[in-house]
């Protein structure tokens, strides 16, 4: 121990200057906002946990063919930061379903509203299942559409005729507008869905819906418990999605914004 002690006496610089401390004497404060909490696009961290959109793939990034299922089970590897093996579901195929036949859907490039495509739909529907909703409780939403005839956008909550909600829009224009809905549970399911069908040829531009209480697109439960933990401050987004997203891509319009693959495994 004599020898190792010495050796680490050697690196210290000859010229170090001796350090004195003043106990009577208080400096500038530290600010608060030094320390705090990060949060990473991990699993339902962001998604289905801070952020209120209920729908998945609301911009349409996976074309619309009525494959199912969407979700596919994922095991990632046994690090402790990629949850140590245990399985999860990862969305690897659209999760909206064809209302009518199949021949009713197509996705069309040219004058796509945003990303690569848009789905075209003619005397058919969209349906997208697996929305949590309670009795009571409102939703709200738009629809972005363009094209002609009216659209119906239900939000159903069982398997009766009276287990739903519907907006009709009676008049879809040529152009692409938002269309905003808003919806009041009428039952309790884990298994809810929300339906876009159209009685002419129209295009869904993008959609989303959200617990009528967010608070600026916020789930209002979790910023609840955000303000329990009493963090100073929460940075966001941590990890590697700084290192592969675009600053530009998260200005201007939500619904004009880019879509991107939302796996939920880090680096993606």
């Amino acid at each position: 121990m004599k020898h190792i002690a010495c050796a680490l006496l050697a690196l210290i610089p000859a010229f170090a200057a001796p350090v004195t401390v003043d106990t009577t004497k208080s400096g500038a404060p530290i600010s608060k906002y030094i320390y705090g909490q990060f949060i990473e696009h991990l699993g339902r961290c962001i998604y289905g946990g801070i952020w209120a959109e209920m729908l998945e793939d609301r911009k349409f990034y996976f074309p619309v063919n009525g494959e199912a299922p969407a979700w596919e089970m994922y095991t990632p590897s046994k690090r402790s930061f990629d949850g140590e093996g245990h399985p999860y579901e990862l969305l690897t195929r659209s999760p909206w379903m064809v209302v009518g036949p199949k021949s009713g859907v197509k996705m069309v490039k040219a004058g796509a509203y945003v990303g690569e495509h848009t789905p075209e739909v003619t005397k058919a529907g969209l349906m997208q299942e697996r929305l949590a909703l309670r009795p009571g409780r409102e939703y709200v939403g738009r629809v972005v559409l363009a094209g002609s005839g009216a659209v119906s956008v239900s939000l159903v909550w069982g398997g009766g005729a009276t287990m739903r909600q519907t907006v009709v829009i009676p008049a879809v224009t040529g152009e692409y507008a938002k269309y905003p809905v808003r919806f009041r549970a009428g039952g309790s399911t884990d298994n809810g869905r929300l339906e876009i069908v159209a009685a002419g040829t129209v295009r869904v531009g993008t959609a989303s819906l959200m617990p009528a209480d967010n608070i600026y697109g916020w789930r209002a439960d979790t910023v609840a418990l955000l303000k329990e933990l009493n963090s100073p401050v929460y940075r966001w987004p941590g990890g590697n999605f700084v290192s592969g997203y675009n600053w530009r891509d998260g200005i201007g319009d939500m619904d004009r914004r880019p879509p991107r693959e939302e796996s939920g495994v880090e680096g993606d």
